[in-house]
């Protein structure tokens, strides 16, 4: 990171990589990502000072100047903080939702846990108010957490009074991530039953697109430029077609359609949607699955990096640069987060 006061030289040799400009005056202060081979201009700048005061304001006083004039972070410092920015998580009372709403917390940013099991989201709660924060460190300071109620397989009606009522908790939402979903039984397409394909249907492929429609008319409203983020299954790729989960993999390969669809639709409201298809990880749902002691040795065969992944980092980190302004340019894709176990097509499902 670099700090330039207006006595201060452009540095050099000019990193190759993007970088992100915070103007900061006494007032008012912005944030702007430009282009390393931009910096001979920012000695006007005039745009820059028009925009309103943001979270950096904080990091520009602890330097104990009085004026300065540009904080410059590289791409990989972008990544990192999320300072500033409010993320609802739906699914956070365990397993995935609650380490994504976990991490991204750590990063900085405030978090709105949201599920149905309000118990364990007053649990996480009080996970992340423990937190401890090291200045020194390469982190930034961990954000608030804040619940609510949601149930996403809900009609309209009620999904769009949960988010109007999140969005009044921190002022506005900047990162959704629909990571809310069930699996259902393991049976043959002739045994499904109609209530459970329409529950399964309405929980991982109606929810994500009500939720991103509530949260993105909110966001196209207050001119917000916003990232969508759903999770999805390796399930719902035609590589990785799952015996046994009719319901659960056509919900998931729609889900994934509906990300392209939408980051086509909403690219014009700077709301950027992309998806991540999951592969196996510990949860509690697969617990006993992965406590078995043959699994180490099963991932030795049909995973190619021969092991299986752990929600942090594997599947956080992502989450968290997808969540950045770093992937400011990064929209309508589907990222496969499994190892590369579904490149041969081989699937485990017969002990799920």
């Amino acid at each position: 990171m670099f700090y330039l006061t207006e006595n201060s030289t452009i540095p050099t040799p000019l990193p190759k990589k993007d970088c992100q400009v915070v103007c900061c005056f006494s007032m008012p202060r912005s944030l702007y990502t430009v282009d390393a081979t931009l910096w001979l201009l920012i000695n006007l700048p005039t745009e820059l000072m028009k925009a309103q005061a943001d979270s950096n304001r904080d990091k520009a006083d602890s330097l104990g100047f009085e004026k300065i004039l540009l904080i410059i972070r590289t791409a990989e410092e972008m990544v990192y903080d999320l300072s500033g920015k409010v993320a609802l998580v739906t699914g956070a009372s365990s397993g995935i939702g609650k380490e994504l709403a976990l991490a991204l917390a750590k990063h900085g940013c405030s978090v709105i846990a949201a599920a149905r099991r309000l118990p364990l989201l007053h649990s996480l709660q009080e996970e992340v108010n423990s937190f401890s924060w090291d200045e020194r460190g390469n982190l930034p300071r961990p954000g608030k957490l804040s619940i609510l109620r949601v149930d996403v397989s809900a009609d309209e009606k009620a999904i769009d009074a949960a988010v109007e009522e999140g969005w009044k908790m921190f002022g506005g939402i900047d990162i959704l991530v629909n990571n809310a979903g069930v699996r259902g039984p393991v049976k043959s397409p002739l045994d499904w039953d109609e209530n459970i394909w329409n529950g399964t249907m309405d929980t991982n492929l109606k929810g994500p697109w009500l939720m991103t429609k509530s949260v993105g008319r909110r966001m196209r409203a207050a001119k917000k430029p916003g990232s969508i983020i759903n999770v999805t299954s390796t399930a719902g790729l035609e590589r990785s077609l799952l015996p046994g989960a009719l319901a659960y993999a056509v919900s998931k390969a729609g889900a994934n359609h509906l990300t392209k669809v939408l980051a086509l639709e909403m690219g014009k409201y700077n709301i950027r949607v992309n998806a991540i298809a999951s592969g196996m990880f510990k949860t509690e749902i697969t617990n006993d699955l992965f406590d078995k002691p043959w699994m180490p040795g099963v991932a030795l065969k049909i995973v190619t990096v021969g092991r299986w992944g752990n929600i942090n980092p594997d599947l956080t980190s992502l989450v968290v640069m997808l969540a950045s302004d770093a992937s400011s340019y990064v929209t309508g894709n589907v990222f496969v987060t499994d190892g590369g176990q579904s490149l041969p097509s081989v699937p485990v499902w017969s002990s799920l």
